[in-house]
């Protein structure tokens, strides 16, 4: 909410870091961290506790795609523009 009233976007897209370390690697060093792009639509329809939710869920959803190596989800996306 706060980027749209910076940018006036109504489509953000935003990277998070997820921790992609594995319970038996806990003694491992080392940085085990992806980042994931968080995509959002604002519509005027939405009211702020809907728009939380909706972004909980879709956050919650990304999980499956935490090992995903961002140079992949990057060049994945390339080919729509």
């Amino acid at each position: 909410i706060l980027l749209y009233r910076y940018t006036q976007q109504d489509d953000l897209c935003v990277g998070y870091s997820i921790n992609v370390r594995k319970p038996e690697e806990a003694h491992a060093l080392g940085f085990y961290i992806n980042t994931l792009p968080l995509r959002t639509s604002l519509t005027s329809e939405l009211t702020t506790i809907e728009l939380l939710h909706f972004v909980k869920e879709n956050r919650l959803n990304d999980k499956k795609y935490q090992k995903t190596p961002t140079s992949q989800i990057i060049n994945y996306l390339r080919q729509f523009n």
